[in-house]
């Protein structure tokens, strides 16, 4: 009566395993120093979040280094004080998901009251791995036009096709997207850090975000890892695709929208002559949605 029960126990155990999700936090970390390049140890460091009004305050250490661990996606500000110093700002710091940030910081000498404000965005160099990740931010999701085809959906996720690694081969469609020479459709799609992998055909990658589209008005940030991630990563031969949905705050909006096509706003073809009649395909679509939410 032993062995099926050690069976069960051991299978409960895998199962429970595969509960765990991804992590797409982000991490902020760095040293403080004066002028000179002296560490200043204690310093008081102050991480503020703009879109959530969130702060948290940490110390240096003996070495004046100081780490904010799994931070969620977004807008920063930097505040380190210290006494006989003056107090030093950066602002508009942008953390996407699953990056980790170093930003060190130089005090002056000075009186506390009186401060130094950089207004610059964090350096994009990964200081800590060897990961290799490129992003698709807000402002390109939100600007950029999706060509989709007649009667179907848009899908943020297209976007990747313009990221550094990712061919398409003959093909314009993101669907037969390969990921750092990796086989077509043999990607791991990641959403708010839960695997989509599908049912028993273990379908992920493009098939799944195909599958269940993720259109702009939904979507924070597409991001893709190719190479020296961390090992919760996995089931993929060329890289994973991670995508963030926008998160919420403390105001409660609602909004509507509608996606229009229309043939008469399209321009002939090059190749098409005003003699042989407007050859321009009929595409005619109305996509109309809405949004309510704490946003």
């Amino acid at each position: 009566m032993l062995r099926p029960f050690r069976m069960s126990s051991f299978l409960l155990v895998v199962m429970a395993a595969g509960l765990f999700a991804q992590s797409q936090n982000a991490s902020l970390n760095g040293q403080v120093a004066d002028s000179s390049g002296a560490v200043v140890p204690h310093a008081t460091v102050t991480l503020s979040a703009t879109e959530r009004a969130l702060t948290s305050e940490i110390y240096t250490d003996s070495q004046g280094r100081y780490a904010f661990p799994n931070l969620a996606p977004g807008t920063y500000n930097l505040n380190v004080s210290a006494r006989g110093f003056r107090t030093y700002i950066q602002s508009g710091i942008q953390l996407l998901a699953s990056q980790s940030v170093r930003i060190d910081a130089s005090l002056e000498i000075g009186e506390a009251s009186s401060r130094v404000e950089v207004v610059a965005d964090a350096a994009q160099l990964n200081y800590s791995n060897a990961a290799q990740q490129e992003s698709v931010p807000p402002q390109i999701i939100n600007r950029l036009p999706l060509l989709v085809a007649a009667g179907t959906l848009r899908n943020a996720v297209q976007f990747i096709s313009f990221l550094p690694g990712v061919n398409t081969g003959t093909s314009p469609q993101a669907f037969n997207a390969r990921i750092n020479g990796g086989l077509k459709m043999g990607d791991e799609a990641v959403m708010d850090g839960v695997s989509m992998q599908e049912g028993a055909m273990s379908q992920s990658g493009m098939v799944a975000f195909f599958d269940f589209p993720t259109t702009p008005d939904m979507v924070n940030e597409v991001r893709i890892l190719t190479s020296g991630y961390e090992p919760e990563y996995g089931t993929t031969t060329g890289g994973q695709i991670i995508v963030t949905t926008r998160s919420g705050t403390d105001r409660f909006h609602s909004g509507g929208f509608e996606y229009f096509r229309n043939k008469s706003l399209n321009a002939l073809q090059f190749t098409n002559q005003h003699l042989e009649g407007d050859l321009r395909p009929k595409d005619n679509e109305n996509q109309f949605g809405g949004l309510s939410a704490v946003l």
